[in-house]
């Protein structure tokens, strides 16, 4: 189900603007959530970085009532456990060029989806020929440019694997296409930080505020290719898709070429978390 500036809208058939700078320069920020009855899991997070986004941006988002359309959405669109995408775009622009006029006022737009069973196979990725620019504020947010990541994900779906995982300038890794990376290196779980070019994504905060509580010691590091080749286990991780096993990359296994066991407890945390949300939220 589709909402586009808080109204219904069928799917099919033109609802904004060919002249939205969405649209035309990919001039907006977006986040994508898991929902459950009225409830948006991890909201809050999700939000902080939306307002982070549109702050660097300057979208004018302060006066849009986002948690009401995000209350609203998935209720109606009738689904127990949903896909909530929520996209802001600075709005239609007569003019041409990149220069921002005033008074433009945002387009917004909420789309719900059936939440999707997870994947029942682990993934395996490849390292991508396009790279990440770790020097670039919009690495840190959600925007609409995205072409990089789809470079990407055209890269390993002709090498017929699930993902691609991305490096910065300096040749250590971000990322994947559209998930932040953990590996398992001497017993300690790593993942990529920040200025590597890492998103700081909700799912990942999630794993290592989890991975504390169980124990597990963990730390920002950079990595590069050839350490996850030296890694027990790794895995990718977003909101919708929770913590998913990486099993090998470039047709070269990580550890045993199985699931971890730290991997595992993770997941379960994460299922769990997700469970007593869905409970609440019933």
């Amino acid at each position: 189900m589709l909402f586009v500036n808080g109204s219904p809208a069928p799917e099919e058939g033109p609802r904004i603007s060919a002249l939205d700078r969405g649209f035309t320069l990919g001039d907006g920020v977006f986040e994508t959530m898991r929902a459950a009855g009225r409830r948006v899991y991890r909201w809050e997070a999700h939000l902080a970085r939306l307002r982070a986004g549109a702050l660097l941006l300057a979208l004018p988002i302060d006066a849009l009532d986002l948690p009401a359309l995000l209350d609203d959405a998935p209720a109606r669109a009738a689904l127990p456990q949903a896909v909530v995408r929520l996209t802001v775009s600075r709005g239609v622009d007569a003019g041409r060029g990149v220069a921002v006029p005033p008074g433009l006022r945002p387009t917004v737009v909420v789309r719900v989806l059936p939440l999707a069973p997870p994947p029942g196979e682990p993934a395996r990725a490849i390292v991508a020929t396009t790279r990440r620019d770790e020097r670039s504020p919009l690495s840190r947010v959600k925007s609409l440019s995205y072409a990089g990541s789809v470079l990407a994900r055209l890269e390993a779906q002709r090498r017929g694997v699930d993902d691609a995982l991305l490096r910065n300038t300096r040749g250590t890794l971000a990322g994947a296409t559209t998930s932040n990376l953990f590996a398992v290196l001497d017993g300690t779980l790593v993942t990529p930080p920040v200025r590597a070019g890492a998103l700081p994504g909700t799912a990942r905060a999630f794993v290592l505020t989890a991975a504390q509580g169980l124990g597990m010691p963990a730390r920002e590091v950079d990595l590069r290719p050839r350490d996850l080749l030296a890694a027990k286990e790794a895995f990718l991780t977003n909101a919708v898709l929770g913590v998913r096993p990486l099993v090998a990359v470039d047709g070269q296994a990580i550890g045993d070429g199985h699931p971890g066991p730290r991997t595992a407890a993770l997941r379960a945390a994460w299922d769990e978390a997700w469970a007593a949300f869905v409970a609440g939220a019933s």
